[in-house]
């Protein structure tokens, strides 16, 4: 029997090259053929529905672990891997291809079509919990970092692209980082007016650290002001920020 090629819909011609160099390979396609009579498909789930066939198998498993959540500090429910993850994962390790092939494998196996939605991105961020592990390639050394918090990481495969890393640190990073710090950190950001006077604000406050009066530090200063009362209100302001945590 003739194996039908798989459908892609992907608009970009990056990631569309990616999966079809991977999808159109014959021992890949008979690999997916393998995989369907293992899961007990003879008709190919519409792509439509491809969520509800994928949630109607994780409700085969009702036996969830808890676990404790590091990034939160509580708990979190880890459900058992699905037969089409084992199988899908299995695949990725075959073919040599990173975690983020992982949903367009599984929509090839079961649909038979993969979509932007299954990948849209060769690269993510993230925040990681305080006792992931690094791997130093380099010299074959896992080790886990020495913090007592999470970190933010963007994550690269071998075929991500300059392009895509800065628009991920363009548009994502900032509201990853929002997350990170109200989360995490419990911190206030830096408004761009603070940030614009804070080597001004330094000076100031060491000036008058030293023994410097304000009415001094306003004479000597080198921009406009009204009154000294902008030089009490910077270098306060200063004092407030050193007791602060970013």
């Amino acid at each position: 029997m003739k194996i039908k090629p798989i459908e892609i819909k992907i608009k970009d011609n990056w990631r569309f090259c990616l999966i079809a160099w991977l999808v159109d390979r014959k021992d890949f396609l008979q690999d997916i053929q393998t995989a369907r009579k293992q899961l007990g498909i003879d008709t190919l789930v519409d792509h439509k529905n491809a969520n509800k066939w994928f949630k109607n198998e994780y409700q085969k498993y009702n036996d969830p672990k808890q676990v404790a959540d590091p990034l939160s500090g509580g708990y979190r429910y880890v459900f058992p891997t699905t037969k089409s993850e084992k199988i899908a994962k299995k695949l990725l390790k075959k073919y040599h291809k990173s975690p983020l092939y992982f949903e367009a494998v599984r929509s090839a196996i079961v649909t038979g079509k993969i979509t932007d939605q299954e990948f849209s991105r060769t690269a993510f961020c993230q925040i990681l919990p305080s006792d992931y592990q690094m791997i130093d390639t380099e010299h074959n050394i896992n080790y886990t970092v020495d913090h007592d918090q999470p970190v933010m990481t963007i994550v690269i495969s071998p075929e991500t692209t300059l392009k895509e890393v800065t628009r991920i640190f363009k548009e994502e990073v900032p509201y990853l980082r929002n997350e990170y710090l109200a989360s995490y950190l419990k911190a206030r950001q830096l408004t761009p007016d603070v940030i614009g006077n804070i080597k001004r604000d330094r000076e100031w406050y060491w000036l008058h650290e030293q023994g410097m009066s304000y009415k001094n530090i306003f004479d000597k200063r080198d921009v406009y002001m009204d009154d000294r009362d902008g030089v009490v209100k910077a270098i306060r302001r200063y004092e407030k920020r050193l007791a602060e945590n970013f």
